[in-house]
């Protein structure tokens, strides 16, 4: 077999992405060049320096390093290469639950985006995006809002440009991660879902329909958690900075950041407006907590669509 057939070319945050690694939810690309490489390289010698670590981070100037236990290393260079360094005896299949989340999220932080731990959706003509610690239930939610007839454009990694007035998302592509309880609930058949991994309790939720890779500009931010008040209720600027700050790359990881990054999270902060939101405790409490998202996307934002469209004209020379 020719080894050009073990490479396959995607697209996924406005990206082509030729890859030896199966990306299996990401749609595929028959487009001639690629703006991003992914395979496979040997052990370098920097790994050795963490073995007998669990996992370990390191960013660098334009370079990122991540070890873990149960895989090997991988290399994030330049905004347009991941290199992964399997460790023997690991499969080839465990290895896309990693490139698909962390290491595209990486490679687009280097690419200058600000990417958020947050699932992106449309409500009504309008993109907003659900961000929240692990288990805040941001992919449930978005799948609910799917299943209400609302389009997904991104689960996990949200990638937002911040380049022009108006900050917009690259959509990722369609898929979420649910478990299967909640896919259920949500009237996902079960021919809609497909395993990640057999170490995987979550499977991927297709959400295709309506789907499209175009960017759309962010509207409004949802932070999700059990502690906020029961209230849908805006966020000051510097607790929007704060919380940008703590659901983006690199800190979410536990490494810190760098100016760079306070920057955006404060630009970010600055242009769209932010909500506490409590998230739901039970899978009762799921349907009104998306109507209430519904209503008040709807409430809220219409209140601004005014000043809104007056900035993006003006971004646009209007």
């Amino acid at each position: 077999m020719s080894a050009n057939r073990l490479w396959k070319t995607y697209e996924a945050y406005g990206l082509k992405i030729r890859s030896s690694v199966a990306l299996d939810e990401l749609p595929a690309s028959s487009a001639p060049h690629a703006d991003v490489v992914i395979g496979y390289g040997r052990q370098p010698a920097w790994t050795l320096d963490f073995e007998g670590r669990r996992h370990a981070v390191h960013v660098g100037d334009g370079v990122a390093r991540f070890w873990f236990e149960e895989l090997g290393g991988v290399t994030v260079k330049g905004g347009n290469r991941i290199t992964v360094h399997l460790n023997g005896g690991v499969g080839r299949e465990y290895v896309k639950l990693y490139v698909e989340g962390m290491m595209l999220a990486m490679l687009l932080h280097q690419r200058g985006m600000c990417v958020l731990h947050a699932s992106v959706v449309e409500i009504s003509g309008r993109t907003v995006a659900l961000m929240g610690h692990l288990g805040a239930g941001k992919s449930s939610i978005a799948a609910g809002l799917y299943a209400r007839g609302h389009r997904v454009l991104a689960d996990d990694n949200a990638a937002v440009l911040l380049s022009g007035v108006v900050p917009t998302v690259m959509p990722a592509y369609p898929h979420v991660k649910l478990f299967p309880s909640i896919a259920s609930v949500l009237g996902f058949k079960s021919e809609s879902l497909t395993a990640l991994h057999d170490s995987q309790k979550k499977m991927a939720g297709n959400v295709s329909d309506g789907f499209r890779a175009t960017p759309e500009p962010l509207r409004v931010i949802y932070v999700l958690g059990r502690d906020h008040a029961a209230d849908i209720t805006p966020l000051s600027g510097v607790q929007s900075t704060v919380e940008l700050v703590r659901n983006s790359i690199p800190t979410r990881w536990g490494h810190p950041g760098d100016a760079k990054q306070l920057i955006s999270c404060a630009n970010l902060a600055r242009h769209v407006p932010m909500f506490a939101v409590r998230t739901f405790s039970d899978l009762a409490a799921l349907p009104p907590l998306i109507s209430s998202l519904e209503q008040h996307c709807s409430r809220e934002l219409g209140r601004n669509d005014v000043v809104y469209r007056a900035k993006k004209g003006g971004a646009n020379g209007s």
